[in-house]
């Protein structure tokens, strides 16, 4: 097999947006994974404060949780580790948008991009996914900060006694 450059091998023509899209794509699915990141932490510092967990747990829950599918944390969240309804309602839906973007997006939108269709509309709900990731991990850290906060208040008053 003769070694790939520039020389030997044709890109065809993209369409136009194409390029945006597929750095769209690449941003969406790396904070995709960074969304699942803060879920397992949110899991773990809820452990500590609530729990009393210590750092072994801490760890075996982390490990846990981003080794598996992102709906692992999610369900032990819903189950145990309170959310407000309205940011697990955003959680699950971006789960949902993250799903069909890393299994179903190639094989639904590829007729369409290579016809130079759709290119846009595609890329305007890999933008939006981006959105949400954002907009939950700005919220889990408000969360977090508030049961930092939390937590301090609990040492102190355990201290003083």
């Amino acid at each position: 097999m003769s070694e790939l450059t520039e020389e030997n091998i044709t890109i065809p023509d993209v369409p136009d947006g194409f390029l945006n899209m597929c750095q769209q794509l690449g941003l969406a699915i790396l904070l995709g994974q960074k969304t699942q990141f803060a879920l397992a932490h949110y899991f773990a510092y809820f452990g500590i404060v609530n729990w009393g967990w210590g750092k072994s747990t801490v760890d075996k829950s982390i490990q846990k949780h981003l080794s598996r599918p992102m709906g692992a944390v999610i369900k032990d969240i819903e189950k145990r580790a309170n959310l407000p309804e309205d940011l697990m309602v955003k959680i699950k839906t971006f789960r949902d948008e993250r799903n069909w973007l890393v299994h179903d997006f190639d094989e639904e939108s590829t007729p369409f991009i290579r016809e130079s269709e759709k290119v846009e509309e595609f890329g305007q709900r890999i933008f939006e996914i981006m959105g949400h990731s954002i907009e939950i991990d700005i919220e889990l850290g408000q969360i977090g900060k508030e049961l930092e906060r939390e937590n301090q208040a609990r040492l102190a008053d355990d201290e003083a006694r």
